[in-house]
């Protein structure tokens, strides 16, 4: 396994040690009641309150792609299609978030947990380009892909695609709805992905340990602390920041703002010195330096994404 994916996210055993010291120091430390438990057979499954309100504004505005979190990988070297399909059904079989559905009943969102079985990752072939065509398309691809809409009532809110330029040379496309994950759960879909693909492409069988809870385990215990007004200091706190005349910000513009915001947004072009435009062009395959996950060394890739899409 390659290096960045040795790293984790758990704490040393002194930083706990410390982080329990100043827990304790502020009246803190572990209780029961702040311990995230899994779910029990006759526990509710609640949305937390940052899913209910993305799936607010998701009613307020169907169809909109603002919050789709997508990242783009090349890939160099032979590729395992089917064992890489079959590392990311695993991850989504583990995560319950990357199942679920968000149904409207009665203006009430209610969240439904599916299978992973059904899951299969898209497939498209820019073979018959030319490798710096292939690359350009790819990248298109990948951002009307990024622009294509999540129905929130419909699960897994999770896709991926693989663009195969050439059989040494991949793009892999992914994209998941803001609501069931976020910067660092893509960090940890990366990583697992980094441990499970090498398994699963030498036909071993790709274990992880069983996770402990899942997200809804902690909607439940943070609607739990709500309800028991752990939260109130919290919301005091920021009525008291809020309070009274709030200071208008006027900025400068060229035009009134419409009544609908429609994200048009516009962009600006500039150049920049032949240094910087040698240093990021092309991202060919045979280039050295440039971010690529190397199918013979590991997933280090993986562990962040390596291409950003603007």
């Amino acid at each position: 396994m390659s290096g960045s994916s040795k790293r984790s996210f758990e704490l040393s055993e002194e930083k706990r040690e410390l982080l329990k010291t100043l827990l304790e120091a502020e009246g803190l430390e572990d209780s029961p009641a702040r311990t995230i438990r899994p779910k029990g057979p006759t526990d509710s499954t609640p949305l937390s309150f940052a899913q209910q309100r993305l799936w607010f504004l998701d009613q307020l505005e169907p169809g909109n792609p603002n919050y789709n979190l997508s990242s783009f990988v090349w890939v160099k070297g032979k590729l395992n299609v089917p064992a890489l399909e079959q590392a990311i059904i695993e991850i989504i079989r583990r995560h319950e978030s990357l199942r679920t559905a968000f149904l409207n009943k009665d203006g009430i969102p209610v969240l439904v947990v599916g299978g992973a079985d059904g899951w299969r990752m898209e497939y498209r072939d820019l073979n018959g380009l030319p490798i710096s065509e292939g690359q350009r398309e790819a990248k298109q691809l990948a951002r009307q892909e990024r622009q294509r809409p999540f129905d929130l009532a419909r699960s897994p809110l999770f896709r991926a695609v693989v663009m195969r330029l050439n059989d040494e040379f991949h793009g892999l496309f992914t994209c998941v709805h803001h609501i069931v994950s976020d910067a660092f759960s893509l960090s940890c879909f990366f990583k697992e992905l980094d441990a499970l693909y090498p398994a699963f492409s030498t036909g071993k069988q790709g274990t992880l340990p069983e996770l402990p809870f899942q997200y809804s385990d902690f909607a439940r215990w943070q609607r739990e602390r709500w309800e028991r007004g752990e939260m109130t200091g919290q919301l005091e706190y920021w009525k008291n920041q809020l309070r009274g005349r709030l200071p208008i910000l006027d900025l400068p513009s060229d035009h009134i703002r419409p009544p609908i915001q429609s994200f048009r947004g516009s962009h600006l072009s500039l150049d920049v010195s032949a240094v910087f435009d040698d240093a990021f062009a092309g991202f060919e395959p045979t280039r050295e330096g440039h971010p690529f996950y190397d199918t013979s060394g590991g997933f280090p890739g993986f562990a962040s994404p390596l291409f950003g899409l603007g």
